[in-house]
């Protein structure tokens, strides 16, 4: 998936109130949080259970996963948002719109 956008809001910081975040995801079917993954570990070479962080949601429209909203790394108060390049106009008409219910705004990198 490629990075094509982020959620901010004013001030920053704080930025997006997180807690509001975790309960749209949870309001809202097209999203979902994504399931634990088996993964490698890169440094120790040993298999674990990666469970993604709480704040991270899949984007489905139509059934079908077509992008993601993430708390972003980068701990600036922001939310990233990702699309797979099928359906990014739906996936950052959607990102606007939890933009607007966070009070903040969407901001696209195209």
């Amino acid at each position: 998936m490629a990075h094509i956008g982020f959620i901010s809001r004013e001030p920053n910081p704080p930025g997006v109130d997180l807690a509001h975040w975790r309960r749209i995801i949870a309001s809202d079917e097209r999203l979902t949080r994504p399931p634990p993954r088996d993964i490698v570990n890169p440094f120790t070479r040993k298999p674990e259970v990666h469970v993604p962080a709480d704040t991270d949601a899949t984007i489905a429209i139509d059934g079908l996963p077509v992008g993601a909203i993430t708390a972003s790394d980068r701990d600036d108060g922001e939310l990233d948002v990702w699309g797979n390049g099928s359906r990014d106009d739906d996936v950052e008409n959607l990102a606007r719109e939890i933009a607007k219910a966070l009070g903040g705004q969407y901001t696209s990198f195209g």
